[in-house]
């Protein structure tokens, strides 16, 4: 295994000679990295380089955020300040801030009290200014009210899944049937919430 990886590497850093501008040599390079045993910096390097070609490219944030999963080569607080890092880009366009979200969800898929009011807080500082930017983003409004509802914010869930209407996208809740039970629970603990 060690021996393709270097291999890859390898066939990679020729890409270079050929055309330094490509922008699929750092998303290469990250894959390899992934794999390898290799310091921060080495990956951190790559990363630059790939914006440096090709800067909207978000994936890079991704697969940089991967990298540093407690998993592979990282920590949760590494992922969480990569995701504030990508926030502060504000590149709306690229769905950049997007990945604070996504760090938020990877580390809480093992831990069934981790939406805290920071957690909320970050998901409100992404979803918020997207959706206001692109208020027909369906599918992400979708995630938006998913993990209000997960954070325990009943009315904004319930507000939000109002807002969808028909344009709900099932994909963020996994099954129709959980989409249904977030509709019907958001509703009812939005209503008590009011009394």
């Amino acid at each position: 295994f060690e021996e393709r990886l270097e291999a890859a590497g390898g066939e990679v850093r020729k890409l270079i000679a050929i055309d330094p501008t490509s922008p699929s040599i750092a998303p290469m390079m990250l894959t390899v990295e992934l794999g390898c045993d290799s310091d921060r910096e080495r990956m951190e390097s790559w990363f630059r380089y790939g914006l440096a070609v090709d800067p909207g490219n978000a994936s890079l944030w991704f697969t940089r955020l991967h990298h540093l999963e407690p998993r592979w080569h990282g920590s949760r607080e590494e992922m969480l300040e990569v995701g504030a890092e990508a926030l502060a880009t504000k590149q709306w366009a690229y769905r950049t801030p997007f990945v604070l979200a996504f760090a938020h969800h990877q580390l809480a898929e093992d831990d069934p009290e981790y939406f805290t009011a920071a957690v909320c807080h970050d998901i409100r500082n992404v979803y918020g200014p997207y959706l206001d930017k692109y208020p027909e983003a369906h599918y992400e409004r979708s995630g938006y009210a998913y993990l209000l509802y997960q954070c325990g914010d009943y009315t904004a869930a319930n507000r939000e899944i109002k807002r969808l209407g028909a344009n709900r996208r099932i994909g963020p809740f996994l099954t129709r049937a959980k989409f249904d039970k977030v509709k019907v629970e958001a509703a009812l603990r939005a209503k008590q919430e009011t009394r």
